[in-house]
């Protein structure tokens, strides 16, 4: 005859908060990257990993954080500008959580707009920071292949990146040909 197996008791400890702002919960802040590289703002629904907002709250026991679960990143632009926001973006290889705040959010939704101005005005539209980034990798190539060339590539490079210390959205050929420096390229 089997005998009944004990029933686990079940804990009186009370339930731990997670606290995201400790240093062994790793948070990305590097918040351009993950504006730029993913399609978070392209309108559509989050259903895999939503925007998790931190609202605070003064209620009669004291302050308090609702977490709101939002999956457009429009509903996450409209929240107050202070308001904390977390959001995971599923890479290829891995997956990592952004910390930033509404207002980084509507900050991107208005260089988005500003961008795409730009481009209805100019078709040949090449912002500062895609063309510094391009020459960036370039110099490198060149410093292994073809050394006679580096420092031509170094002065554009000097004159992108003056730019995009003023205008990272402006057009590439328009601040070079104002720093006088001509691109083979552009």
């Amino acid at each position: 005859m089997m005998e009944p197996t004990a029933r686990r008791r079940r804990s009186k400890k009370p339930p731990v908060a997670l606290d995201v702002t400790s240093s062994h919960f790793y948070v990305r802040t590097d918040v351009d990257t993950l504006l730029e590289k993913a399609d978070l703002l392209e309108g559509g629904r989050l259903t895999h990993t939503p925007f998790l907002a931190f609202v605070p709250e003064k209620t009669t026991e004291g302050p308090k954080v609702t977490i709101h679960v939002i999956d457009r990143a429009a509903e996450v632009a409209a929240l107050p500008p202070e308001t904390l926001v977390m959001v995971q973006w599923a890479g290829r290889w891995r997956s990592d959580y952004f910390k930033l705040t509404a207002g980084d959010v509507a900050g991107a939704f208005r260089r988005i707009e500003r961008r795409a101005a730009l481009r209805r005005a100019n078709p040949n539209y090449t912002p500062v920071y895609r063309q510094l980034d391009l020459d960036r990798s370039n110099l490198e190539m060149l410093r292994t292949h073809y050394p006679a060339q580096v420092a031509e590539r170094e002065q554009i490079v000097a004159a992108l990146e003056a730019a995009a210390a003023v205008d990272p959205d402006a057009d590439a050929r328009t601040a070079l040909a104002a720093a006088g420096v001509v691109h083979p390229n552009l």
